[in-house]
């Protein structure tokens, strides 16, 4: 996250300055079309933006450039990540979903360097609300995440076949819960931050 608002800063910063910084090198630039209201190019140190403006922000739909690559493709307003669009990360993971004022915030798909995806809710740039998180090996938890982790109702299955079905607090069991063991049966019970306390 701290590279993608570096980079929305630096974007605006040259944006809403161009004016300023014609003299300095190197030069935002306007390169094709319209750049104050209408499409075209705009041209900034190790990027570009592609696509649409209003009083001289990208607003509408448009593509973000870095270093050569493509780093977000979809809609903006005044400047910032706002409506539908997919961002790719330098580390090879992309997020596609819903973004809000620069964030992901809605509904979206993560899916990370490590093979591991989440889709579900967001909420200020967190895995927020309902979700489903798949990890490399195949386990995958389901339910309520809080502030980018299991805090709620959910359930945790394993790629052994193995479960966890209960209340989780910051991602871990708490509460009355039940958990299935292959090859060794379910048990139900009383757990504190993922310790069991005492059986039900």
């Amino acid at each position: 996250m701290r590279n993608l608002y570096t980079i929305l800063i630096a974007f605006l910063a040259f944006s809403a300055g161009c004016l300023d910084l014609a003299s300095e090198s190197p030069p935002v630039r306007c390169v094709r079309g319209n750049c104050t209201d209408g499409d075209g190019r705009l041209e900034f140190k190790d990027g570009s933006y592609v696509g649409d403006f209003r009083y001289g922000l990208p607003d509408g739909q448009g593509e973000l450039f870095s270093e050569g690559r493509r780093i977000f493709r979809g809609s903006f307003r005044s400047g910032l990540f706002h409506g539908k669009g997919e961002y790719h990360f330098s580390d090879g993971s992309v997020y596609s979903g819903d973004f809000v004022q620069g964030l992901f915030h809605g509904t979206g798909r993560m899916d990370l360097k490590t093979g591991s995806s989440y889709e579900g809710e967001f909420r200020h740039g967190l895995y927020h609300g309902r979700g489903i998180y798949v990890y490399l090996d195949g386990a995958r938890y389901s339910g309520e995440f809080s502030k980018g982790k299991p805090d709620g109702a959910g359930l945790f299955e394993s790629s052994r076949g193995g479960y966890m079905k209960g209340t989780f607090v910051q991602g871990q069991l708490d509460g009355p819960a039940e958990v299935y063991v292959p090859g060794e049966g379910k048990l139900e019970g009383e757990f504190s931050r993922g310790h069991l306390k005492r059986l039900l």
